[in-house]
């Protein structure tokens, strides 16, 4: 055990690419589904829900493009925690105020909780941060 931080660097490959897979699923689906996706915004009250939900899927196509190739880590679980902190306080929080669904809000938390680690750690390697010197 005394030789494992050896690897410390690569503790992180994991949770990048968790989050990579949520956001790029995520974003993919809103692609399909893009008038879905701005009128679930516009029950929510968010103006102009076309192109918010444009926006916000592109936003998580390209951040989960980023995060699996480490490239732009930091920035893109940035914006990304800007889209999950406006998530959870549109619609998150009423989640934990309901039995069946509470689960689901603590599930937002933890990615929440992955991409300001992400932000704090950057992508370690391998990544192309750290082959372009950008982190």
């Amino acid at each position: 055990m005394m030789h494992l931080h050896r690897y410390e660097d690569y503790a992180i490959i994991p949770l990048r690419l968790v989050l990579a897979a949520i956001f790029l699923f995520a974003g993919i689906n809103k692609a399909l589904s893009l008038s879905g996706t701005a009128e679930m915004f516009a029950g929510m009250g968010i103006p102009v829900p076309v192109v918010f939900a444009f926006i916000v899927m592109i936003l998580e196509i390209v951040g989960g493009l980023c995060l699996l190739l480490g490239l732009f880590t930091r920035y893109a679980s940035l914006w990304l925690t800007v889209i999950m902190i406006v998530a959870i306080a549109l619609v998150g929080w009423k989640q934990l105020l309901v039995p069946v669904t509470r689960m689901n809000f603590f599930m937002l938390l933890a990615v929440l909780g992955g991409l300001i680690t992400m932000i704090l750690a950057g992508a370690k390697r391998p990544s192309l941060d750290e082959h372009f010197l950008l982190d």
